[in-house]
């Protein structure tokens, strides 16, 4: 598995957004250790994701979104 993203770029996305995906996991889930796991997974996402974010909204948008499906709600 190859790292798309420097560690540096995750842990500014993670800077920027982490607390708002635990809470979007947290909401779907009603469980902290699965919401915590539900987390991770989304960070491990993006690690791997090569395409960059058109904007800050479009970066936005899909921290929203990837937590429901990654909390198996899609």
């Amino acid at each position: 598995m190859n790292r798309i993203r420097s560690k540096e770029e995750v842990a500014d996305l993670y800077r920027r957004h982490g607390s708002m995906v635990y809470q979007i996991c947290l909401m779907l889930l009603k469980n902290v250790p699965d919401a915590e796991d539900a987390t991770q997974t989304v960070f491990r996402k993006v690690m791997e994701q090569d395409k960059p974010f058109r904007d800050p909204e479009h970066e936005k948008a899909w921290f929203i979104v990837t937590p429901a499906m990654s909390a198996g709600t899609s």
